[in-house]
């Protein structure tokens, strides 16, 4: 059975996703939430597919700030699409992977894609959290020599992304349990594995970020 992966850079074209959504028979509140950039990660089960949403973070280390956006995923037993607010080069380890001579991430279906990105979220957040902890020291340090207003307020800042991080993870954690029951079917029993890794990643990132104040 053929097998896709369509992601969709840029979730304001309308038009685009509702064509989309006649196409592969989404309801009409799927392509509302979608179309809908700030919704909490969560999870909808069809009877043809899982709807999901959670949010990619990056780092700006020049400004010392971190952005998100939200991911919206839709997998079905031979399908998997993917919308982002706007192309980031976010999915590039997965896409390189998949360019690989016989590749075998090709061979593992769509349901092993989903967790292969579920996966490389969820990494993105270690590496954020992590950039975010260093920066904090920085700017520390550098407070007990001269302190000056923009480092109070970097610090603010920081101190904020970490808890946008956390109340991120949370939901995204019941999310993937969720995936694990997989009451619908929708995953092989040999994705299950990397799935329960996904998930004791979140909770490994919940006390990680914990230790940050």
């Amino acid at each position: 059975t053929k097998q896709i992966w369509l992601n969709v850079h840029g979730v304001h074209d309308v038009v685009l996703i509702k064509q989309i959504g006649e196409l592969f028979h989404l309801h009409p509140l799927v392509l509302e939430d979608i179309l809908n950039t700030e919704q909490r990660p969560k999870i909808d089960e069809f009877d043809d597919y899982i709807f999901l949403e959670t949010r990619l973070f990056y780092y700006n280390a020049e400004h010392m700030s971190t952005s998100s956006e939200q991911l919206s995923l839709v997998l079905g037993h031979n399908f998997l699409l993917t919308f982002q607010e706007r192309s980031t080069g976010a999915f590039e380890p997965v896409r390189e992977r998949l360019r690989a001579t016989r590749a075998p991430i090709r061979e593992l279906g769509v349901d092993y894609l989903a967790y292969a990105l579920l996966d490389n979220v969820v990494d993105r957040y270690f590496s954020v959290l992590e950039a975010v902890g260093e920066a904090s020291e920085t700017l520390e340090e550098a407070l007990l020599k001269s302190p000056t207003n923009s480092e109070f307020h970097s610090i603010h800042q920081l101190k904020h992304s970490s808890i946008e991080l956390r109340r991120a993870v949370w939901p995204l954690r019941e999310v993937i349990n969720c995936l694990i029951r997989n009451e619908k079917g929708f995953f092989k029993p040999a994705t299950m594995p990397y799935l329960r890794d996904v998930y004791d990643h979140t909770v490994n990132f919940i006390d990680s970020s914990d230790s940050i104040k």
